[in-house]
């Protein structure tokens, strides 16, 4: 019998502690994709911009796929977040501007035409207890 309660109250405490550890994880809160991009003088790089909010203290890095259909011809670029190359970079609870370059992956050689494209972003929030992502997808105008 007091095998049984010493059980149930592990688990109970186990129970508290994945509660409290789950509302003290990372959390992006917010992510904007601006509706349009600049593209490089070669065309192969779509700068996508936007803004982000996140938990205050914690980091974000960004990622992007950008994807173009051009005369039936799939163009793709993909990127890392600028924030990345500074570890320091901190959330400040705040709306933040990011800015993320996609560079063209498929095809090898291929570029972006100026026109309509569409774009993937995932952003991830980096705190002590851990990460938490978050995803959105926009139409997007390269230019």
């Amino acid at each position: 019998m007091n095998h049984s309660r010493f059980i149930v109250k592990a688990a109970g405490m186990s129970a508290a502690l994945l509660i409290t550890a789950g509302s003290a994880m990372a959390d992006v809160e917010f992510i904007g994709v601006d509706p349009e991009a600049a593209l490089s003088e070669s065309n192969t790089v779509a700068t996508v911009t936007g803004s982000v909010v996140c938990s205050t203290g914690e980091s974000f890095t960004a990622s992007a796929a950008v994807l173009q259909n051009v005369a039936g011809s799939f163009i793709a670029g993909s990127s890392q977040s600028t924030n990345q190359d500074a570890p320091s970079f901190r959330c400040t609870g705040e709306s933040q501007a990011f800015s993320v370059n996609a560079e063209v992956v498929l095809p090898p050689g291929g570029s972006f035409q100026v026109g309509n494209a569409s774009v993937i972003l995932n952003v991830s929030a980096i705190g002590a207890q851990g990460t938490n992502s978050r995803s959105a997808s926009s139409a997007l105008r390269l230019k």
